[in-house]
Formats: C-alpha cells, structure tokens, sequence
C-alpha cells in the first residue's frame, strides 16, 4: 500500500499538463503572430498599388507575397515547440503507466 501511495505522490507531482499546455499556447501564439503578419502584408501591398494607379486593378494572385518567408522563418520554432510538446505528454504517460503498474501489484 505504500507503494501505491508512493506512485501516487509521484504521479500527483509529474503528471500534470501544465508545462504541455504552455507549449502548445506557445505554438499558437506563433501562428496566430505568422498570420497575423502575412494578413498585414497583403492589406499593406494592395493600399500600396491602390494609391499609385487608381485605374490599375491588381491581381491579388499575382501580388508579392511575405508568406514563403514567414512560413520559412516559422518552421523550426514550432517543431521545437512541437517536440515539447510531445515529451510532455511522453512524461505524463510514462507516470501514469507506472501507477497503474502499482495499482496492478496491489490488486
């Protein structure tokens, strides 16, 4: 019983999903911010060709565009924010597999 108890404690303590919970708000928070930026880009290039030529009509297809950039530059942050992600949850499981390892003892 006071393995359990032990494991308990344990699982208590490190099972929790706080930190994982920070890395994902931080994951999106990144692309929320990336989205945010190639939304700005647009707006600022089409008021750009808007005040140059009023009669000139721009193709929005054609228009240059930041997003490859910001995508690019967004790659590794959120891998790196990805993988703690997944090592939290690796973390939670590993204690929660061992109580019940402990719980299989007892019973």
């Amino acid at each position: 019983m006071d393995a359990l108890r032990s494991e308990l404690n344990k699982l208590s303590k490190t099972a929790t999903f706080t930190k994982t919970i920070d890395d994902v708000d931080k994951v999106l928070d990144q692309l929320i911010q990336a989205r945010q930026s190639i939304a700005a880009g647009r707006f600022h290039y089409q008021n750009m060709q808007i005040r140059r030529c009023q009669k000139h009509i721009t193709n929005p297809l054609s228009e240059p565009s930041t997003a490859p950039i910001t995508l690019a530059k967004l790659q590794n942050p959120v891998k790196i924010g990805l993988d703690n992600v997944t090592e939290g949850l690796r973390k939670v499981y590993a204690a929660q597999s061992k109580y019940g390892k402990a719980l299989d003892k007892v019973c």
